[in-house]
C-alpha cells in the first residue's frame, strides 16, 4: 500500500518495451530485475488504489497466494527479456528464494550463451517485504525440491547455490522470513509462533497471516525496515565483490527481486516524518534496470550511495 506523495525518480528506461541501450556496455555493472507477473499481482492491481476495501484487506491474507508462481503472462514476460539478458555478460545473479523470482531467473537466462558459467545465488535478504500472504515463502526444503541440483536439466541447465539459505541463516530455520526483518520487536513477535519443534513451516505461515489480519500489524515490515535491510545487502554485495575479484568492466551482476525491495534499493533514503521512501524507482513485472547508485569504478573501487 503506497502513498501517492512518495517521491519517485523517472525511469532510466522510458520506452514500454524496456529496451536497454547496450552501445555503452561498460557503463553499468549491476542490473535490477523484478519478477514476472503472478495471479496475486493481478488481484492486487484491482484494489491497490482503495486499500480500505474489504476485498483488499481479505487479499492480504489469502492462503492460496503464499509464495505464488508466475502465471502465463509472467512466464511470457520473462521469455521476452531474453534478448536483453543474452547480450550482457553476467557473472553473478542474486535471486530471491521465492518461487516467482527463481522462475523468472530460469526463464530469463534459459538461453544465455554463458549460463553454465553464471553463479546463481539464492539470497534470502533480497526477499519481498513481509506484509501479506504473497510475501510469505514456502520452506527451503520445498524450494529445493523445485530448484535443487536434481532438477537442473528441467530448469534449462540452471543450478542455484543454496548455501546462503542453509548456512547463511541463524536461529530457527522455519522462521527465515522473520530473520530477514531488521526490527527486533517484530522478530520477537513472530518467534512466538514457534512453541515447540513439531510446528511446521506451514503452521508458522498460518500464524503470521493471523498477525497480518490484525489491524495492529498491517505492516510487519515498514518501508524504513526494508530500507535498513537494503543497507545490509549493499554491504554484503560490497564484501562479496571484494572477495570475488573476477569482475571486470564487462562482467555484470544481476539482482532478481521484488517491487518493495527494489524500490528501497533504488531510493535515496526515508522521510523521517512520513516513513515513506524518497526518490525511488518503480519496477514493472520483469523490468530490467541498471542499479544507478551502486557501481564499480574504473579503478575497481566500489561506489555506494
Amino acid at each position: 500500500m503506497e502513498n501517492n506523495t512518495v517521491q519517485r525518480k523517472s525511469s532510466y528506461l522510458e520506452d514500454p518495451e524496456n529496451n536497454i541501450d547496450l552501445s555503452s556496455d561498460d557503463k553499468f555493472q549491476f542490473f535490477l530485475i523484478r519478477h514476472g507477473q503472478t495471479n496475486f499481482n493481478v488481484e492486487y492491481d484491482k484494489y491497490k488504489d482503495n486499500p480500505e476495501r474489504p476485498e483488499f484487506l481479505q487479499l492480504r491474507t489469502r492462503v492460496e497466494f503464499i509464495d505464488p508462481p508466475l502465471n502465463l503472462t509472467g512466464l511470457n514476460q520473462a521469455l521476452k527479456q531474453r534478448k536483453i539478458i543474452n547480450q550482457l555478460n553476467f557473472l553473478i545473479v542474486f535471486v530471491s528464494p521465492m518461487i516467482r523470482a527463481c522462475q523468472t531467473a530460469i526463464e530469463m537466462f534459459a538461453e544465455h550463451p554463458n549460463k553454465n558459467k553464471i553463479h546463481f545465488v539464492l539470497a534470502p535478504i533480497i526477499k519481498e517485504g513481509l506484509n501479506c500472504s504473497n510475501d510469505l515463502s514456502h520452506s527451503i526444503e520445498y524450494l529445493y525440491s523445485l530448484f535443487g541440483a536434481h532438477n537442473k536439466e528441467k530448469n534449462y541447465g540452471i543450478e542455484f547455490d543454496f548455501s546462503f539459505t542453509y548456512g547463511g541463516l541463524f536461529g530457527e530455520p522455519r522462521l527465515w522470513n522473520a530473520m530477514m526483518l531488521t526490527d527486533l520487536d517484530a522478530v520477537k513477535l513472530l518467534y512466538k509462533s514457534v512453541s515447540h519443534k513439531s510446528v511446521s513451516h506451514a503452521e508458522i505461515n498460518d500464524q503470521i497471516l493471523k498477525y497480518m489480519a490484525d489491524s495492529k500489524y498491517r505492516r510487519l515490515e515498514a518501508h524504513s525496515m526494508i530500507f535498513d535491510r537494503v543497507q545490509i545487502f549493499k554491504e554484503f554485495v560490497k564484501r562479496y565483490v571484494e572477495l570475488h575479484r573476477k569482475l571486470d568492466i564487462h562482467e555484470k551482476y544481476a539482482i532478481v527481486s521484488h517491487a518493495s525491495f527494489l524500490r528501497a534499493l533504488s531510493s535515496s533514503g526515508v522521510d523521517q516524518e512520513t516513513g515513506w521512501l524518497l526518490d525511488y524507482q518503480d519496477f514493472k513485472n520483469c523490468e530490467v534496470k541498471p542499479w544507478l547508485n551502486f557501481q564499480i569504478s574504473q579503478d575497481q573501487s566500489i561506489n555506494l550511495v
